[in-house]
């Protein structure tokens, strides 16, 4: 005995309907309700995983109308059929559907899609002096890849680590990392050249045990050494006192 424009039935069966009007009029139908038990089963899906900036079509193989949701709540689809494609820029994201017919609808089923994101090399611009010999190193967790352009084609080794020698221009090299089948964007590191003028000396003839002054003139620190070898230096300064 329910007074209302519409009800809810859980069994088949016959439902009386009656109306009665503001003048007291009434008239009576009946319903015959039946109760039809669904074969209908969730579409076959499985787990995805891609890499970041590719995109996808997933599949549900089903008979049936299969409705993709982003929520397991029947009616809240936002696409139908057997395949869905996505396009960047494409999250880690639970998917969820389900099949239907103009009756019935299947239990839901659900898949992850995940999305492997693969970050470049931590690198750092760096210098050395001309003529000099430098190790680069970057950081990361993935294989890097070492190339002279921002391209897989100039790809000429890996590893974290990459040795110079004799330094005498300034170069750029291009890192990528990868991981499996997916990889990072390009990243970069310069290697500055610094340029070190020669001292301007000249030679010089003194008398025996005779004190004397030897001078050089230069931009940059000034260091004496009685080798041609860097780091035997004895004194530093434009001007040097021989007693």
């Amino acid at each position: 005995g329910d007074t209302t424009s519409s009800i809810y039935v859980s069994q088949s069966g016959t439902v009386s309907l009656h109306v009665q009007s503001p003048l007291g009029c009434i008239d009576s139908t009946a319903v015959n309700v039946t109760e039809i038990t669904s074969s209908l089963v969730a579409p076959s899906v499985q787990d995805t995983t891609i890499c970041d900036g590719t995109s996808v079509t997933l599949i549900a193989s089903s008979p049936d109308t299969v409705r993709w949701c982003t929520q397991p709540v029947v009616g809240s689809y936002f696409h139908t059929g057997d395949t869905l494609t996505l396009s960047p820029p494409i999250s880690t994201q639970w998917l969820y559907v389900y099949v239907q017919n103009s009756i019935c609808h299947s239990p839901i089923d659900s898949l992850l899609l995940t999305v492997t994101t693969i970050d470049p090399p931590v690198t750092q611009d760096t210098f050395v002096c001309t003529g000099g010999n430098i190790q680069l190193q970057v950081s990361c967790n993935d294989t890097v890849y070492w190339s002279t352009t921002p391209s897989s084609g100039g790809i000429f080794q890996t590893g974290l680590t990459l040795s110079l020698t004799a330094v005498t221009a300034p170069v750029k090299y291009y890192l990528q990392s990868r991981n499996g089948s997916c990889f990072s964007g390009w990243d970069s590191i310069e290697v500055a050249v610094v340029l070190i003028a020669d001292p301007i000396t000249s030679d010089t003839t003194v008398c025996g045990n005779v004190p004397f002054t030897l001078h050089a003139t230069g931009p940059d620190t000034i260091l004496w050494s009685h080798v041609n070898a860097y780091g035997q230096a004895f004194h530093s300064g434009p001007a040097l006192t021989v007693p």
